[in-house]
């Protein structure tokens, strides 16, 4: 029974001094906010300490860039961005976005009112980066911003979103430059919806001057004005879209576009069955080739209905409208 009793106590021991090696050797839990709203400013600090406990937070305390701002919060997070310009130190965008929030610009540090008019918030790529790049199988939404001076090298000189879900609401995307995508470039990523935007005097050197979109399938366009883009490749000076079924694009304003060797000077749609084309005005498009206004190109079962294409041209075929391989459409 003394054996016993003894071999117990040894094992309680044991397993006691175990516990406590355990919590000595433990790596501490890091605290993290619960998802609420950030707030960014120019006249921010991204630097923490004990008189700033609740920076990003709290109004008084603003973060001074997105990307610290967005490094901090939590999935569900609101980053309110106040008016200004932003850009970044060093790195190969202004922001990168791999989690399900929302960046929203146009905000005075007054009182935090929103009018993204009277006090636009402006991501500059300064000519040397990308300005924004999501990836990842996320949702995040941006909304109210002026996106411009981008340069993404091969793809996406404005937005680069890869196998994400993104929302794009009430933005400006301008003045980018990339070979695919000169100002948004969206690839493997279904069910992404851009609303509302101005995408304008954008550049591809190749395809997708203003929008490329590639293998996005229930991708949404619409109530969006695409205009002045040029694609200096071969497709799509407005919107290039490619394997996408399901696409729809719905009330888009695509304009004064240009495709300067190829197809498509506003929209070209190619391997996107059941696409749907509805109640979009497309005019003053002009390509080399062929499809001035509207490039289809083997998309079975496509759908156009209630556009007004007008004023485009073409040097070869379809000023307006050229139809090929499309079964059904």
């Amino acid at each position: 029974m003394k054996s016993k009793r003894l071999l117990l106590a040894f094992v309680f021991g044991l397993g006691l001094a175990l516990a406590l090696l355990a919590l000595l050797g433990r790596t501490p839990d890091v605290a993290r906010a619960d998802p609420g709203t950030r707030y960014v400013a120019t006249t921010g600090t991204d630097s923490l300490s004990p008189s700033q406990p609740n920076h990003c937070t709290e109004p008084i305390t603003p973060c001074r860039t997105l990307q610290h701002a967005v490094d901090q919060a939590a999935t569900g997070d609101e980053i309110l961005v106040a008016t200004g310009v932003y850009t970044c130190n060093g790195q190969a965008q202004v922001v990168r976005v791999e989690e399900t929030v929302t960046i929203r610009g146009g905000y005075t540090t007054t009182n935090w009112s929103r009018n993204p008019i009277s006090y636009p918030t402006t991501l500059d790529g300064e000519g040397q980066r990308r300005v924004a790049t999501i990836s990842g199988d996320f949702t995040p939404t941006l909304e109210g911003l002026r996106l411009t001076n981008g340069s993404g090298g091969i793809s996406g000189g404005g937005i680069y979103a890869l196998n994400a879900h993104p929302i794009i609401s009430g933005c400006q995307v301008f003045s980018n430059t990339a070979s695919l995508g000169g100002g948004v470039y969206l690839d493997r990523s279904d069910h992404t919806r851009l609303t509302g935007n101005e995408v304008y005097s954008n550049t591809a050197s190749m395809w997708g001057g203003g929008l490329y979109l590639c293998a996005g399938h229930t991708t949404t366009l619409e109530y969006n004005d695409i205009y002045g883009n040029t694609a200096n490749g071969e497709r799509g000076g407005g919107v290039y879209l490619e394997q996408s079924d399901n696409a729809t694009l719905t009330g888009n304003e695509v304009y004064n576009n240009v495709a300067n060797s190829g197809d498509g000077g506003g929209v070209y749609l190619y391997d996107s069955d059941s696409a749907m084309l509805m109640a979009n005005h497309v005019y003053s498009n002009t390509a080399h080739d062929d499809g001035g206004g509207l490039y289809l190109d083997g998309s079975v079962n496509a759908t156009l209905t209630g556009n007004q294409v007008y004023s485009n041209t073409a040097n070869s075929n379809g000023g307006g409208f050229y139809l090929k391989d499309s079964a059904n459409a």
